[in-house]
């Protein structure tokens, strides 16, 4: 029932979301990230996001526990 609500809440947000644990595997991700990166939900979660983007930016961000916003999974703003 919450992972249910955590979807549904992530589903009526307009920015691309990507939710990932500390081990790198995507543990949320909504519409508007299916729509803008081509990547359906059920390929994606439970996978780690390094089989979909290579980042140095999202790579950096989990090691040194920044917040990253207005950034695409891709680095460009």
């Amino acid at each position: 029932m919450q992972e249910a609500r955590w979807q549904e809440l992530l589903d009526v947000l307009e920015e691309a979301v990507c939710v990932i644990d500390a081990a790198g595997t995507v543990t949320g991700w909504n519409r508007r990230s299916e729509k803008l990166y081509d990547i359906p939900a059920d390929k994606i979660l439970g996978q780690p996001i390094e089989l979909f983007f290579s980042n140095l930016l999202l790579t950096r961000a989990m090691k040194e526990s920044l917040t990253v916003r207005e950034t695409y999974l891709n680095g460009q703003p």
